[in-house]
């Protein structure tokens, strides 16, 4: 009766370990949705600030685009905005090349073959460790074919959880600065810009 009970405790363990990596990515997707919304946001304030008339349109426009799409566009209508203003470029440039590679990260940990075993009896006793699980992913670069792997634990979740959440807020501080003319400068500095880098 011993070790039926002590199996069900150790299922009962595995379970929970790899449940807390299925939370993480939960966590990662929610944060990261937020941050595209924001991006919409801006994008939409910025077309209105230039004489949009009609948001239903430029919705539309947006709806579907990937978070890729979403970066480099408003990366692009923050730089035809400030384009008298090339400081404000350069001090944004770092956070939008950080925003690129926290996407990155995303789609690695979203759209990645996880090596999370099954919960069974072999893996239990063979597998007790779960605090890093391995991701792998074909990348296509432009001299051919990749195989990437990474591990991933509870610190990598939420360092990057934590720059999704920054870089939502600063995207809603840029929207700030430009709605009501404020000083780029003063409402974002560089330290803000360096917790997402």
């Amino acid at each position: 009766m011993a070790n039926i009970e002590m199996e069900n405790n150790d299922k009962i363990e595995f379970e929970k370990k790899i449940d807390t990596h299925y939370s993480y990515f939960g966590k990662i997707a929610v944060e990261f949705e937020r941050m595209c919304s924001f991006l919409r946001m801006d994008i939409l304030f910025f077309l209105q600030g230039h004489g949009l008339k009609e948001q239903d349109l430029s919705r539309i426009m947006l709806a579907d685009l990937s978070a890729y799409q979403l970066i480099t566009k408003f990366r692009a209508i923050y730089a035809f905005t400030y384009k008298d203003k090339p400081e404000y470029i350069k001090h944004l440039d770092p956070f939008f090349k950080a925003m690129l590679k926290i996407n990155e990260k995303r789609n690695f940990i979203i759209h990645g073959n996880w090596s999370i075993p099954e919960v069974n009896e072999h893996n239990m006793n063979k597998d007790p460790e779960l605090d890093k699980v391995l991701a792998h992913k074909e990348i296509v670069k432009k001299d051919g074919l990749h195989l990437v792997a990474e591990l991933y634990g509870e610190d990598d979740y939420t360092t990057l959880i934590s720059k999704i959440k920054e870089s939502t807020r600063i995207l809603h501080l840029v929207q700030g600065a430009y709605t009501f003319k404020r000083d780029l400068f003063s409402v974002i500095k560089d330290k803000d810009i360096n917790k997402v880098i």
